[in-house]
């Protein structure tokens, strides 16, 4: 059973069953759906999105190829809207204040809307990385930036839509979350915004998100210290995203039915009743990819780091690759030459940047679920 399985058969609203670790992820995946994208837009539309839609407002065909067009998760994430337009969990849930940000001169990816669960309770939802190669790149820059654009903006939208100057919102009591960088977002905004929006937070949920620099942890933990707000990560069994830059063992590990980085994605991940399928610990293979990521960025100083990641992307920009699908389309010899492109680099630098091409292109095919064994087939 998975999230679609829980929106399909779920018929307690939220006020009869306050908000589950289940929902958070729920609502932050359909947050990946991009509404600011949509045309034709119907006359009034952005007063209709300040003033707040419901889900079935999203959900017309005309939309679907600019709603849905990662190229990653389209259709689960089409199955996932239907079945929440015909949800009485989710279907009179008004969702206000969408905003999305694509700034390639910024290196910005962003995205966030608010899902109004009661009378006094919202859900801020943070949008993960998307399908494109400057979504990427932002997430890589975290590893040698303190602030990335989208997470100053995290910041600015909760101070928004929650701060003493907003008259509808400075009184609301809210959940934050979020998928992939939506999760790092999550917990960012929580913990930087001011100590009066902080204070109504009921809980932040990073869903495989990755984590941060240790400056920047040890800042966050410092004011997390101060706060007690709550925090919860949630990563699945072979977390490779959520177990990047993760400085400690604060997080629980969820039940998948994918293999490898394909656990990433949502619709992996295993429900049971009301909450997911818990682990004990991760796998192997997401100890060895905590290992691997967490030496390298020990070894790397900040400058090469950023030559590193800058070099990466340019030859990707060079090859005509924006998108996801556009790195999975490459044949191997087109790669091979890219790689062999980055000559300025050292030998260790282009088996790294070939590691990470081959991960890109394996989060851009087609998710490899197994039915029954629940042990990770990578163990021996």
């Amino acid at each position: 059973m998975n999230i679609l399985d829980y929106v399909k058969n779920t018929t307690r609203t939220f006020e009869e069953m306050p908000l589950n670790p289940v929902d958070s992820l729920v609502l932050s995946q359909l947050s990946y759906a991009r509404l600011e994208f949509a045309e034709p837009k119907p006359e009034n539309l952005w007063d209709r999105l300040r003033r707040g839609v419901t889900v079935a407002d999203f959900f017309r065909n005309e939309w679907f190829e600019k709603i849905f067009c990662d190229g990653i998760s389209d259709s689960d994430n089409m199955n996932l809207m239907a079945y929440a337009v015909a949800s009485r969990r989710y279907r009179n849930l008004k969702i206000r204040d969408i905003v999305g940000d694509f700034d390639k001169s910024s290196e910005k990816q962003f995205g966030a809307m608010i899902f109004r669960l009661d009378a006094n309770t919202d859900f801020v939802a943070f949008r993960g990385t998307d399908g494109s190669m400057l979504g990427w790149k932002e997430d890589f820059n975290l590893s040698f930036m303190n602030e990335v654009p989208s997470q100053s903006e995290a910041v600015e939208y909760l101070e928004r839509n929650y701060g003493p100057g907003n008259r509808k919102g400075r009184n609301r009591r809210f959940y934050v979350g979020g998928h992939s960088k939506g999760g790092n977002l999550a917990v960012y905004a929580t913990l930087m915004c001011s100590p009066e929006v902080r204070a109504r937070i009921l809980r932040a949920y990073s869903l495989d998100g990755p984590g941060f620099r240790d400056e920047v942890q040890e800042e966050l933990d410092r004011i997390q210290e101060k706060s007690e707000v709550a925090i919860t990560k949630l990563v699945p069994r072979t977390s490779v995203v959520g177990m990047m830059m993760q400085n400690s063992s604060d997080y629980q590990v969820v039940q998948s039915d994918a293999i490898g980085i394909m656990q990433h994605f949502s619709y992996s991940w295993q429900v049971q009743d009301s909450d997911f399928v818990y682990l004990e610990e991760i796998d192997t293979g997401g100890k060895y990819m905590n290992r691997t990521v967490h030496d390298w960025l020990q070894s790397v100083p900040d400058e090469k780091r950023k030559v590193f990641i800058n070099s990466l992307f340019d030859v990707l920009a060079e090859h005509q690759v924006d998108t996801l699908q556009d790195l999975k389309e490459m044949s191997l010899t087109d790669m091979a030459k890219m790689i062999a492109s980055l000559r300025n680099l050292e030998e260790e630098d282009r088996t790294v940047v070939a590691e990470v091409l081959k991960s890109l292109a394996g989060a851009a095919l087609p998710k490899f679920r197994r039915k029954d064994n629940p042990k990770n087939p990578e163990e021996k």
